[in-house]
């Protein structure tokens, strides 16, 4: 899930919001994100294509098999997560402290309350040189 937001700078919310029918040859539809362990629209209401490396969408693919609903992040009850949930908090910052991060931006030290999720999107811009509204 985290290797997925660094690749490819989805939101916490749209990854958990990811479906089967999302993953496409190539790269992965966004068209919904999860606000309150429900679908909803994404941020800035409009559908996208994330192209995904090869190997990434081969792995994706595999992972997606093996779950037994249409999501393919769900909880342990098969239902959609929120990304506020005591689970993903946790996982974050295994992630994080696994890296050995203290911080992924400089802007970090200006705001320290921003979320790891939101840090790994701001990474993922960074290294590609991509505008900020992405």
């Amino acid at each position: 899930m985290f290797r997925l937001m660094l690749m490819t700078g989805m939101r916490i919310s749209e990854v958990l919001a990811l479906t089967q029918s999302d993953l496409h040859p190539g790269g992965l539809m966004i068209d919904e994100s999860a606000l309150r362990g429900r679908p909803s629209t994404t941020k800035n209401r409009k559908t996208r294509c994330v192209p995904l490396p090869p190997a990434m969408g081969v792995e994706l693919g595999r992972w997606a098999a093996d779950q037994s609903g249409d999501l393919i992040f769900p909880n342990r009850v098969g239902k959609m997560d929120e990304r506020s949930s005591i689970v993903i908090d946790g996982e974050l910052s295994k992630v994080r402290k696994l890296a050995a991060i203290p911080d992924l931006t400089c802007g970090c030290a200006v705001r320290p309350s921003r979320r790891f999720s939101d840090q790994i999107r701001q990474t993922f811009r960074g290294s590609w040189d991509m505008p900020a509204w992405i």
